[in-house]
């Protein structure tokens, strides 16, 4: 989700522009928590999601905070898992509530 009422498609956005960032992570997931969340939240964005697949939740992390012990300074103050069966809504989209198993890929049968 980007800023204002509509991207005008000039250039490419940046991260100051971004209100919610999804990640989906499989492989990368420290990388994605640690370095990313921290990068992220050193550019400012308020909110960003995780999609954590081997473990089947959400990671919500919000309230950028400084840290001297993040790698860009900067972490995120609140962060969470979110179970499927729960329900979370962005902070700019209060009325879009989400229930992580709706975000997750179905399960495949083990073989």
């Amino acid at each position: 989700m980007l800023r204002g009422a509509r991207y005008a498609g000039k250039g490419i956005p940046d991260a100051s522009t971004a209100l919610l960032v999804v990640e989906i992570s499989d492989t990368t997931l420290l990388f994605d928590t640690t370095i990313k969340a921290s990068l992220y939240a050193a550019a400012g964005v308020p909110e960003y999601w995780v999609l954590n697949i081997p473990d089947r939740t959400l990671i919500v992390h919000r309230e950028p905070i400084v840290s001297t012990a993040a790698r860009f300074g900067v972490r995120y103050g609140n962060v969470r898992d979110m179970l499927p069966g729960t329900k979370i809504a962005p902070l700019c989209a209060s009325e879009a509530l989400f229930d992580p198993a709706d975000l997750l890929p179905p399960l495949t049968p083990a073989r």
